[in-house]
């Protein structure tokens, strides 16, 4: 939780966050998940069309056990998909 407030990501998710730890840069993608909205945030990063925001805060991580998946079943979600269209 404290990685969401210090990145100032309290719009939703999925999110998708670009680090440069090393220049303390950080690159938010605002618009909605898709693919192809992914794949036109990658080719801005790259090609330094994105704007890069200072990274405020240090970020840390913490190590955890892989998932068993003995504690929870995965959700199974009913919908129309590509296919069905």
């Amino acid at each position: 939780m404290d990685m969401e407030r210090s990145l100032n990501l309290g719009f939703g998710f999925p999110a998708v966050v670009a680090v440069s730890p090393s220049k303390q840069k950080v690159a938010i993608m605002k618009a909605s998940f898709s693919e192809n909205n992914f794949s036109e945030f990658l080719s801005d990063l790259m090609s330094g069309r994105t704007g890069l925001d200072d990274l405020k805060a240090k970020l840390s991580f913490k190590s955890s056990e892989a998932w068993d998946g003995k504690d929870a079943t995965p959700i199974e979600e009913e919908g129309l998909y590509n296919d069905d269209l």
